[in-house]
């Protein structure tokens, strides 16, 4: 079987058209002569294997470099945690006492209000960076410890 298949700029399957639907053009003696006119120019040719696995599952896979292979989407990096949980969460990463003392060295600083006071902790928050760069954290570290504060509920 032949499948046509157009992908996006990110590599996702927007859609199929494979031979059963729309099939090539044919002359009169059977000889493909082209495409089904139907068929976007764009498209490409994929596998019946790579087009049933688009098909089935089709967050599951991307079109990298022609070929089409296993896409695991990146974490979902929450914009903000309650204070509560980001507190839980630099206690359990042992972060907790260190920005504390932070804290306490710039008295004339409004981070201890926004720490203390907050409702949520954003993630673009300018303090947040302030603190993450105090602490010595990556970008990817303050991303993962957002990741599993917004795990942390009172149940």
């Amino acid at each position: 079987m032949k499948v046509y298949a157009i992908f996006s700029d990110a590599g996702s399957a927007m859609g199929f058209y494979p031979d059963f639907a729309f099939p090539d053009q044919v002359d009169d003696e059977g000889v493909v002569t082209g495409r089904n006119a139907r068929v976007p120019e764009d498209a490409v040719e994929i596998t019946e294997e790579e087009w049933r696995a688009l098909a089935s599952n089709p967050g599951a896979w991307r079109r990298v470099d022609g070929k089409v292979v296993a896409y695991t989407p990146p974490p979902f990096i929450p914009t903000q945690v309650s204070r509560a949980q980001g507190k839980i969460m630099l206690k359990r990463a042992g972060l907790w006492s260190r920005v504390l003392d932070l804290v306490a060295q710039d008295a004339t600083s409004e981070i201890d209000v926004w720490l203390n006071d907050a409702v949520f902790w954003s993630r673009s928050s300018p303090y947040i960076a302030q603190m993450a760069a105090a602490l010595s954290l990556q970008s990817e570290q303050v991303d993962q410890l957002f990741i599993e504060a917004a795990k942390i509920t009172s149940e």
